[in-house]
C-alpha cells in the first residue's frame, strides 16, 4: 500500500510537472506569436512610413525639377529677348548709317553741320535718338560689367587729358599726338578695346619707357583681348624686353606671339614679365651675354621662366629661383666643377654661359649628377634656391617627357599670332562682342568728334544752359556731360 501510494504520488507529480512544462511551452509560443505579430505590425508601420516619405520626397524632387525647368525656360526667354532687342538696335543703327551715307553722297550737309544749323532742337533730337538706341543694349552691357555712361566718359576724358600732359612734357609734337589719337580710335574699333585703356597704355609707355608704341598698339590690344589680360601689361612687358634685352620694334609682333603661345603652357603672364621679372632680365643678360639679346634671347628667358613656373611656383617664387639658377656661374670653383661633368665649352672666359639654357639643362639631365642635392653639393652648389631651381628644371624632363625649355624656345610666334587672331575674331562676332561694339563705337566717335560734340551741346537749351551758367564744363560737369555726350556719340555711330 505504502509503495503504491508513493508510486501514485510520484506519478501525479510527474503529470503536474508535465502540465507545468506544457503551460510554459504554450506561454512561450503565445509570447513568440505576439512578438512576431508586433514585429510584423512594426515592420508594416515602418514600411508604410518609408513609402510615405519616399512619395513625399518624390513629390519634392518633381517640384524642384519643375521649378528648375521653369527657371531655365525663363532664362532662355530672357536671353532670347535680349538678343532680339540687341539685334533690333544693331539693325536700326545700320539702317540709319546707310541712310546718312546716302544723303551725304547726294551732296547733303554733314551730320554735324545739320545739327549745328538746326540749333538746340536738332541737338536735343540727336540726344534722344542716341538715348533710345543705347537703352536697348545698356542692360546687356551692364551684365558684362561695362561702366555706366557718365563713368566711361569721365574716365575717357581724364585718360585723354593725361596723355596730352604726358606727351607735352616729353616734347611729343602735336602731329605725333594727333596720330596717336587717331590710332587709338582705329585700334579700339578693330579690337573692341575700350579707348580709355588704350589712352592709358600710351601714357604709361611714354612715362615708363619714353616711347609711344603707336605702331604696336593693335598687336598689344589683340593679345590682351585673346588672353583676357590688360593691354597695358602687354605694352609694359614689351617695353621691358626692349629696354633690358634689346628686342627691336620690328621684332615686337614675333615677341607678342611667342609670349602668348608659351604662356598657354605656363603660369607667367605679361604683367609678371613687366613687373616681377624686370630685375631678372638684367641678370639674364649677365648670365648669357650676347645670347640674351634680341627676340631669340627673349624667347630663351620666357622659356626658362615658364618651365620653372609650370613646376608649381608662384611668379614671385619663380623669379627668386630663376635668379639663384643664373648665379651658379659666378663662382669659378662651381664653373670648373660643372665643366668637368658636362664639358669645357659650357662657360666663356668671363663666366657667361656659352651654350643655350636648353643645351645646359640637357647636359645636366644626361649626366645624372645634378638630380640630387648631394650631387649638387659636390659641385659647390649649396644655395637652397639654386638647388630648388635645378631640381625643378630636372623634374620637368620626367613631367613632360623631354626638354621643356627647348620646346618652349621653339614655339612658333606665327602660330601664337594666328591663335590670337582666331580668338579675337570669335569674340568680336559673338553676341556679347557686338553689344560691346556699340559702346566702343560711341566712345571712338566722341574721341574723333569731341570738339564738334561740345559745340552741339552748347546749343542745348534748358538744363545744360542753366548748368553752364552756374559753372564751367570742368570735372564737376562730367557726370552730366557724360550722359549727353554718350547719347550723341551713339547717334554719330549710327549716322557714319
Amino acid at each position: 500500500m505504502a509503495r503504491e501510494a508513493v508510486i501514485r504520488v510520484r506519478t501525479e507529480g510527474e503529470r503536474g510537472l508535465q502540465r507545468a512544462l506544457q503551460g510554459i511551452v504554450r506561454a512561450a509560443h503565445r509570447a513568440s506569436s505576439e512578438q512576431r505579430r508586433d514585429a510584423q505590425t512594426t515592420t508594416r508601420a515602418v514600411e508604410r512610413e518609408e513609402e510615405r516619405r519616399a512619395r513625399s520626397h518624390s513629390r519634392t524632387v518633381r517640384q524642384e525639377l519643375d521649378d528648375t525647368r521653369r527657371a531655365e525656360r525663363q532664362k532662355r526667354r530672357e536671353a532670347q529677348e535680349t538678343a532680339r532687342a540687341e539685334e533690333t538696335v544693331l539693325r536700326r543703327l545700320r539702317t540709319q548709317r546707310r541712310a546718312a551715307r546716302s544723303e551725304e553722297g547726294g551732296g547733303g550737309p554733314s551730320f554735324g553741320s545739320r545739327l549745328r544749323a538746326a540749333g538746340s532742337q536738332a541737338a536735343a533730337g540727336a540726344v534722344a535718338v542716341g538715348r533710345r538706341a543705347f537703352a536697348r543694349v545698356e542692360g546687356y552691357q551692364a551684365a558684362l560689367g561695362v561702366p555706366s555712361r557718365d563713368e566711361q566718359v569721365r574716365m575717357f576724358i581724364e585718360a585723354q587729358q593725361n596723355l596730352i600732359r604726358t606727351t607735352s612734357q616729353a616734347g611729343v609734337t602735336t602731329e605725333e599726338r594727333n596720330r596717336a589719337m587717331a590710332e587709338v580710335g582705329r585700334v579700339a574699333t578693330a579690337t573692341n578695346t575700350d579707348p580709355t585703356d588704350l589712352l592709358n597704355t600710351l601714357s604709361m609707355a611714354q612715362e615708363r619707357f619714353s616711347n609711344l608704341p603707336v605702331d604696336q598698339l593693335e598687336a598689344f590690344a589683340r593679345a590682351a583681348q585673346a588672353s583676357g589680360s590688360n593691354v597695358g601689361d602687354w605694352a609694359a612687358a614689351a617695353g621691358e624686353f626692349n629696354r633690358q634685352l634689346g628686342v627691336s620694334q620690328d621684332e615686337m609682333s614675333d615677341l607678342v606671339g611667342a609670349i602668348y603661345q608659351a604662356g598657354r603652357a605656363g603660369s607667367i603672364n605679361p604683367g609678371d614679365f613687366a613687373s616681377t621679372f624686370s630685375g631678372s632680365m638684367s641678370a639674364f643678360r649677365r648670365f648669357r651675354g650676347e645670347g640674351a639679346m634680341g627676340a631669340s634671347g627673349a624667347g630663351e628667358f620666357i622659356a626658362l621662366s615658364q618651365s620653372l613656373g609650370a613646376g608649381g611656383l608662384t611668379p614671385s617664387e619663380t623669379n627668386t629661383a630663376l635668379g639663384a639658377f643664373m648665379r651658379i656661374g659666378r663662382s669659378g670653383r662651381v664653373r670648373n666643377a660643372i665643366e668637368r661633368r658636362i664639358g669645357r665649352d659650357t662657360f666663356d672666359e668671363q663666366g657667361r654661359l656659352a651654350i643655350s639654357s636648353s643645351d645646359l639643362l640637357q647636359r645636366m639631365h644626361d649626366d645624372g649628377s645634378f638630380a640630387t642635392p648631394r650631387g649638387l653639393e659636390r659641385m659647390g652648389i649649396v644655395d637652397d634656391q639654386a638647388q630648388l631651381a635645378i631640381s625643378m628644371l630636372m623634374g620637368r624632363f620626367e613631367a613632360t617627357g623631354g626638354n621643356e625649355v627647348a620646346s618652349l624656345m621653339g614655339v612658333s610666334s606665327a602660330e601664337g599670332n594666328r591663335s590670337i587672331d582666331d580668338t579675337v575674331s570669335a569674340l568680336m562676332h559673338s553676341t556679347s562682342g557686338r553689344a560691346q561694339a556699340v559702346g566702343i563705337e560711341s566712345q571712338v566717335n566722341f574721341l574723333q568728334n569731341g570738339e564738334q560734340l561740345v559745340q552741339i551741346m552748347t546749343q542745348l537749351e534748358g538744363p545744360l544752359s542753366d548748368f553752364q551758367s552756374r559753372m564751367p564744363v570742368t570735372s564737376e560737369a562730367l557726370s552730366f556731360l557724360g550722359e549727353t555726350a554718350r547719347d550723341v556719340g551713339v547717334t554719330f555711330a549710327a549716322m557714319r
